[in-house]
């Protein structure tokens, strides 16, 4: 039986050694797995009435590393369980048409198959540690940039967004990176070669490039630090954004749990402190 078949009942063979706010945490996660499956560590606190670092606690009490891994284990089993519900009909499906929703699916899949998770992990780090984060878009990426730079401002300050008309344009107004900014340059729906311009030139300017891109990726692995590549629409006509949009999520919600770890783990000093000194 692997771990996440089996962590619901981890969770209920633990529940007599566990501490009443953790008991808690157990009670609504058997509950609610699918929905606790996708909480932050803080958001589930709040849903409990305990404190962010309990359920921190809980996650180390069950033997994982921290909330991180506890989570992504819960998430397998919901994910399990989706796709044994989808496969279960009693009985035949009638037939359906192909449509834009299928190809969307399959985009999203394979550039979840396809992404490197230690490359996101260290970007969302970046992110978290740039003194500035330079959102940088060109018309056809600029929707996207917006989207990312409005999220992300939601977590982290600094955030500045730009959007240029061309390379030129894009490069000049970069002229005041200082050392420790970080460039994210949105290269959705941009043409190749003025993409690649734009990246050949903030490497020349010293820049950290995080390049979020939907095309062929060998050409830019010199230039850029970090890439994360959604898989590209086969029809050029009709261009979909659920690959990178769902790319661009992953990429926040790795800065999300990352700063919410950090603040656990300062929360649990915070708790240390307080033991020491009441003593």
């Amino acid at each position: 039986m692997t771990m996440e078949q089996d962590i619901l009942r981890l969770i209920e063979d633990r529940m007599s050694g566990l501490s009443k706010g953790q008991r808690a945490i157990g009670k609504y996660i058997l509950t609610s797995p699918e929905e606790a499956a996708f909480l932050t560590a803080s958001k589930l606190a709040q849903k409990v009435g305990v404190s962010e670092s309990t359920v921190v606690r809980f996650a180390l009490e069950l033997a994982f590393d921290g909330y991180p891994s506890f989570q992504a284990e819960l998430r397998k089993l919901t994910l399990s369980r989706l796709e044994t519900t989808g496969n279960t009909h009693g009985g035949s499906l009638p037939e359906k048409k192909t449509t834009s929703f299928d190809g969307d699916i399959g985009r999203i899949q394979r550039t979840a198959e396809a992404l490197n998770t230690e490359i996101l992990d260290s970007a969302a780090n970046q992110i978290l540690q740039a003194n500035r984060v330079h959102l940088c878009a060109f018309p056809g990426g600029d929707l996207l940039a917006s989207y990312m730079a409005q999220r992300l401002r939601d977590l982290i300050s600094g955030v500045q967004l730009h959007q240029f008309r061309d390379e030129r344009e894009a490069c000049q107004s970069l002229l005041d990176v200082e050392r420790g900014d970080l460039v994210v340059v949105m290269g959705f729906l941009l043409p190749r070669l003025a993409l690649e311009r734009t990246i050949r030139i903030l490497y020349h300017l010293g820049a950290s490039v995080l390049l979020m891109t939907d095309g062929p990726d060998t050409q830019w692995h010199p230039y850029v630090k970090w890439l994360l590549t959604a898989v590209p629409d086969a029809d050029e006509r009709i261009r979909s954004l659920a690959a990178p949009i769902s790319l661009i999520n992953a990429l926040l919600t790795a800065v999300l749990q990352r700063r919410d770890d950090r603040m656990s783990a300062r929360f649990m000093q915070y708790d240390d402190i307080r033991r020491m000194i009441k003593r």
